[in-house]
């Protein structure tokens, strides 16, 4: 006979990276929960007890979700929480992190920037299996592909919305979708890793190319080849524009991008002479960059460093 697991009732009172709520079982101890609302007392199942911390499921339902495919969807790891609360919880992570290197010590942050309600979601990751592309279900690797993503910029969502058709007539094997949005413009760049040889994929990649909306630059990775249509992205930075590819290491959110580079500037005002490791394609070297300024850019990646000069 399987023993019957303790119940606990627990209030949740912050987010974790991963999707966990936190919250504290009576004795003090630390209790993570996947999807739990917060500031609700909570029946919950302890499923797992270590010495400093447990983990448990919810044994009721709850009706704090804050999109509608809550329920199924695991697209978004935090979508139990409203979105100004997701947002709060990014920034004190963020905070966190650059104080645990030294980074900043309670200095101004206001560089982190802000974001809507709705449609903040600037890059996002699919699967697709044979004839289903979207989302892992929540703890699952079932798909899930909701009606609509109220998460995503409409450009994104558009973009997503051309896959899901595309694929549900073209079934090809499995793998993943990475879909990026563009800080300056309405493009997407969508990039396509394939986990089994599928054939020729010339032909098929150019239909779904045709398929994808105009503008949008798309790869696709084979084990053993990689496929370009469209041009690559160009990034506004000042008065010039830098060029980057999927896979560069870039920051493509709006929302955060101008702000971070106003931050950046104000770090080095004064300095004639600055270092910069793991440049990427440019994007912080050019928006410092002025008739004053010496910068050492370093850069091991080859792609990177040809779009650097």
């Amino acid at each position: 006979m399987t023993p019957e697991r303790p119940m606990r009732r627990v209030t949740f009172s912050r987010l974790a990276l991963g999707g966990d709520s936190v919250g504290y079982l009576p004795s003090g101890k630390v209790c993570f929960v996947r999807g739990a609302p917060l500031n609700e007392a909570l029946s919950v199942d302890i499923v797992q007890e270590k010495r400093k911390f447990a983990r448990g499921v919810l044994s009721e339902e709850s009706h704090g979700a804050h999109c509608s495919s809550a329920a199924q969807c695991g697209g978004c790891p935090w979508h139990h929480a409203p979105r100004h609360v997701q947002r709060d919880a990014l920034r004190e992570h963020v905070v966190r992190g650059l104080r645990d290197v030294k980074w900043t010590d309670g200095e101004d942050l206001s560089w982190l920037g802000d974001s809507p309600s709705k449609h903040w979601r600037q890059a996002a990751r699919f699967h697709f299996r044979d004839q289903e592309v979207g989302y892992f279900g929540a703890g699952s690797h079932r798909i899930v592909t909701p009606k609509k993503c109220e998460n995503l910029t409409e450009p994104m969502e558009t973009c997503r919305s051309a896959l899901t058709a595309w694929f549900s007539q073209n079934g090809l094997g499995k793998g993943t979708v990475k879909v990026t949005g563009s800080g300056s413009d309405q493009r997407c760049a969508v990039q396509i890793h394939f986990f089994e040889e599928v054939g020729d994929w010339q032909r098929l990649g150019a239909s779904l190319f045709a398929a994808l909306p105009k503008g949008t630059y798309l790869v696709v990775e084979t084990e053993d080849e990689v496929y370009r249509w469209g041009d690559c992205e160009w990034m506004p930075v000042g008065p010039q524009s830098v060029p980057h590819e999927v896979g560069d290491f870039v920051q493509a959110n709006q929302f955060i991008l101008e702000p971070m580079l106003s931050w950046i500037e104000n770090q080095v005002h004064g300095f004639t002479s600055i270092l910069e490791l793991y440049a990427g394609s440019g994007l912080l070297t050019f928006s410092i960059a002025n008739a004053e300024r010496r910068i050492s850019a370093f850069e091991q990646s080859p792609n990177a460093v040809r779009r650097l000069h």
